[in-house]
């Protein structure tokens, strides 16, 4: 379905009456995918609407009208598809590290570049991608994004909306994720490293229910049963610690919700004992180490699969439009 509707800048402008926006409809019905072709035509492809990724490893988002946006700007990371080249920039990512706090997963960027000996080019240094967010933090290392997601499920969920709508702008393909954290547990000795193999709200239903439009929704919490086995795999015998998998319990409270908490990464204390965090700060930081560990050597294993180390690719700010790219910018800082 071609359209040719532009502005006198050459901009596409989609006007009532356009096919584009006449086709809205059947995109939102049937699940269909809009592709720009490479002779600048454009077309629609029928896909299964339960499926999270094309056949081709893309992501796939929910959401068919994102693929109709002239521009798509997120808002929360200082990106955005029409201002910078996105697919320059992410287009090489395979994996996707979370954390807290900003000086936690600066921290893991420095530690992942050293695994897996990346190195920058001379005169240069990391650089804090969405520092004119003024939210989150996001460090580039080859093909390892490190960002930070901060505290409770509705940070957890805006950045996590605008990480995977980055991934389907750069047609990153199979991206995995990783939350490394700290939490408390039930049962287990603080520093003991936890493997998630299911997640669970606050009454234990494997489920994220939240309001849209009105109307209360569930969306399953699902995650990779073979990414565990892999990286429950991946613990050392020889590790000082027990490495084990067990429940995540997600809430939007820190304290009285999470006292009924089971474990999550890995465990600061047994709260059958208590919700008070004794162990000196140098053990802490010990502690957060050992889960970052286990999914540094998951990292280096698969690019040594595929044969990936020490890796120089994408990673610069690449500007496509240097007006949209202010205005990014200046998007970002006013949205309060």
């Amino acid at each position: 379905m071609p359209c040719n509707c532009e502005d006198d800048n050459g901009v596409p402008m989609h006007q009532n009456g356009c096919r584009l926006t006449a086709d809205r409809s059947a995109l939102q019905q049937y699940g269909y995918r809009h592709r720009k072709q490479e002779n600048g035509s454009s077309m629609s492809e029928e896909v299964d609407p339960d499926l999270v990724r094309y056949p081709d490893g893309t992501v796939r988002l929910r959401n068919p009208n994102i693929e109709l946006m002239d521009q798509d700007i997120l808002y929360h990371l200082a990106l955005g598809s029409g201002s910078h080249d996105l697919v320059e920039m992410f287009g090489d990512v395979q994996f996707v590290c979370m954390g807290g706090t900003p000086k936690r997963v600066e921290q893991f960027a420095y530690t992942i570049m050293a695994e897996i000996g990346h190195k920058l080019p001379c005169g240069t240094t990391l650089q804090d991608i969405s520092q004119f967010s003024y939210r989150y933090s996001m460090y580039k290392v080859g093909p390892v994004l490190s960002i930070s997601h901060g505290m409770g499920i509705p940070s957890v969920g805006i950045l996590l909306h605008e990480v995977i709508k980055l991934m389907y702008h750069a047609k990153v393909r199979d991206p995995v994720f990783f939350r490394i954290g700290t939490c408390g547990g039930i049962g287990y000795e603080g520093g003991t490293v936890v493997i998630s193999e299911e997640a669970v709200d606050g009454t234990l239903k494997n489920a994220l229910e939240l309001t849209v439009l009105g109307k209360t929704i569930q969306r399953l919490a699902k995650l990779d049963r073979r990414l565990v086995k892999e990286l429950k795999s991946l613990a050392d015998p020889e590790d000082p610690y027990d490495t084990i998998t067990g429940k995540t319990m997600c809430t939007y409270d820190f304290y009285e919700a999470v006292a009924r908490d089971f474990v999550r990464a890995e465990s600061k204390n047994d709260r059958l004992k208590g919700d008070q965090v004794l162990a000196p700060k140098e053990v802490l930081d010990e502690w957060q180490q050992r889960p970052t560990k286990l999914v540094c050597r998951y990292i280096k294993k698969q690019l040594q699969m595929k044969g990936r180390l020490s890796l120089e690719g994408h990673g610069s700010i690449a500007v496509k439009s240097p007006r949209r790219f202010k205005l990014v910018q200046q998007e970002s800082e006013n949205y309060d």
